[in-house]
């Protein structure tokens, strides 16, 4: 059956080569299409390395020297600090609240960006370059970030004041191939160390960035009680609820129950859902996505267009020769399977050459690389989606026209010979 189709395709060669012409170059296009789309659509619903249902953000200030309500060190000796420690562990004794935590630059989708370079060694070995954490221990069960083998109690107990814990990416490029719970590292410049007290599990600042080394380090009550009014605006409080109790919980708390955790000068002043900083972080992205998508689409939709039109065109060109054919003894479900043949052979026939201009092209950095780098599994997976995408315009362009060919009496099909 191969053979015979392809000795069709030599015998109509000049026809052809214009269709195999516009067969490479609908591919290539295609294939940027299809490429667009599987950087963009994977990486976007791809997990994030951390879940935000149930979670808020408690926003704390505190009244200046001189605003009504203020209070001098005589009148309340704590500090805003301790205040602040004592607010957080009136909040975690609250009912329906699951877990309370303190953090620095450490918010998802938080735009501040704070790295630290690690070694294994003082010797020249590679620095990896960490997207840094300041959180406490309760920070991993808020968001429920798991360590690389699926447990948040592992991370709780390995980030301490001596201990810290880094992203599984960041311990395969430091220790290939070892266990680096227990190592030692060394920061940028080579006067202090920490020792890896556990490994989490890689994540990503958001659905449109890359996955990205982190490491985690310790932020405990001397910390928090050490915070100024100054720092207020740093000072990053994370509230998981437990489902039951997450209805208008926001609203509900700064009514009833803010009074509670406002202490000397500190006062609670908004809690916002980690949901709507997430759509606020995502608008601008999402709408440039929507206007490449839409663009693409239409693309995608004169390429569908315009291939099942042309197959459309030359099959029912092809009437007078499918009914010679019957009258020499084809079938009806023979001629289909050759008509229908012969198009997707014409396609795989320039597989190999629009295969390696899509190659090129990759490899020119010609596509995009912000999300999902140039990786054989992206190559191949493009190439292939772009394969079948267009056999089903083939066989849409074909079908009918063949079919209708097929069911004609030879005699009447000759007419158009």
């Amino acid at each position: 059956m191969i053979k015979h189709i392809l000795k069709l395709i030599w015998n109509q060669r000049k026809s052809n080569s214009w269709l195999l012409g516009e067969l490479l170059l609908v591919f290539v296009c295609l294939w940027y299409i299809v490429d667009y789309f599987l950087v963009v659509l994977y990486p976007f619903n791809a997990p994030v390395g951390f879940e935000l249902d149930h979670t808020y953000n408690f926003q704390f200030n505190a009244r200046e020297e001189g605003a009504e309500g203020y209070l001098t060190t005589a009148e309340h000796p704590s500090s805003v600090g301790e205040d602040l420690w004592e607010a957080m562990d009136r909040i975690r004794r609250m009912p329906g609240v699951e877990a309370v935590s303190f953090s620095r630059f450490g918010t998802p989708y938080n735009t501040m960006d704070n790295y630290m370079a690690l070694r294994s060694d003082t010797t020249g070995s590679e620095a990896v370059s960490c997207r840094l954490y300041f959180v406490s221990p309760d920070y991993f069960d808020v968001y429920r970030i798991h360590s690389a083998a699926g447990s948040k109690a592992a991370l709780k107990e390995g980030i301490t004041a001596r201990t810290a814990v880094i992203t599984e990416d960041v311990a395969e490029r430091l220790f290939p191939g070892q266990d680096a719970v227990g190592k030692t590292v060394y920061t940028g410049n080579d006067n202090q160390t920490l020792t890896i007290g556990a490994v989490s599990r890689t994540g990503r600042g958001s659905e449109f960035n890359k996955v990205r080394p982190q490491v985690f380090l310790y932020q405990g009550e001397a910390n928090v009680k050490a915070f100024g009014a100054n720092m207020l605006p740093w000072a990053e409080v994370s509230v998981r609820v437990k489902p039951d109790a997450d209805k208008d919980f926001a609203e509900t708390f700064m009514a009833q129950k803010s009074d509670q955790v406002e202490l000397g000068n500190l006062y609670l002043q908004n809690i916002t859902p980690l949901s709507n900083i997430r759509e606020d972080a995502l608008r601008e992205g999402k709408s440039d996505m929507k206007t490449r998508t839409f663009i693409l689409f239409f693309l995608l939709l004169n390429i569908f267009l315009g291939i099942v039109g042309t197959f459309w065109f030359r099959t029912r060109q092809r009437q007078g020769e499918m009914g010679l054919r019957m009258a020499l003894g084809s079938t009806r479900s023979q001629l289909r399977m050759a008509v229908l043949g012969e198009g997707v052979m014409l396609l795989t026939l320039v597989l190999i050459p629009a295969s390696l201009i899509c190659l090129n092209i990759a490899l020119t950095d010609l596509t995009s690389t912000g999300l999902l780098g140039n990786t054989a599994g992206r190559f191949i997976v493009g190439i292939l989606l772009s394969y079948l995408l267009i056999v089903g315009m083939i066989v849409a362009g074909i079908w009918y026209p063949a079919n209708e060919a097929a069911s004609l009496e030879p005699a009447e099909a000759l007419h158009y010979e």
